[in-house]
């Protein structure tokens, strides 16, 4: 099966109902890399050490997602996800059931060690994910390293650091 992993995140250039809050549309969830959780839980697809929380914010999240998700951005009004400092993202993304008007009820953002269960991953690796519009609308895609960095933090039991 081919598998296409997309964008996470950025709702710049995009209008406010369609940025955050589109519909799953048709076709086209294939993401690129279905492998289940590592064993060990502790390293890399490519065997390095799992990356902690600081790393995949300062690397990642404060790079693409910031840009709507603050607290008067359309990614908190829309879809209740204020990832505005590394704390109150993991608060907001561990554990945590998706909310807002396109995911409430569709499961949870990040379950640990579970990225394919994982609301945040679908929305970055899939064309369409179950709920909501993948990520990042109007912005670049993300890497397949910085798609592996959040996968690996997952499959590592999401730990914070």
């Amino acid at each position: 099966m081919i598998w296409h992993l997309k964008h996470a995140l950025s709702c710049a250039a995009l209008s406010a109902a369609s940025a955050c809050s589109g519909g799953t549309g048709a076709g086209g969830n294939y993401p690129r890399d279905h492998a289940g959780p590592h064993e060990g839980g502790n390293a890399n697809t490519d065997g390095s050490a799992a990356p902690t929380w600081t790393r995949l914010y300062a690397d990642v999240i404060s790079n693409q997602c910031p840009t709507c998700h603050y607290p008067s951005g359309i990614g908190v009004s829309l879809g209740r996800l204020d990832m505005s400092s590394p704390a109150t993202a993991y608060t907001s993304l561990v554990n945590t059931p998706a909310a807002g008007d396109a995911c409430a009820g569709h499961g949870v953002r990040v379950i640990p060690g579970e990225p394919d269960a994982s609301i945040l991953y679908l929305k970055v690796s899939l064309n369409n994910p179950l709920c909501g519009a993948r990520m990042p609308l109007g912005g670049p895609a993300l890497s397949d390293a910085q798609l592996s960095q959040i996968r690996d933090w997952i499959n590592a039991g999401a730990p914070d650091d």
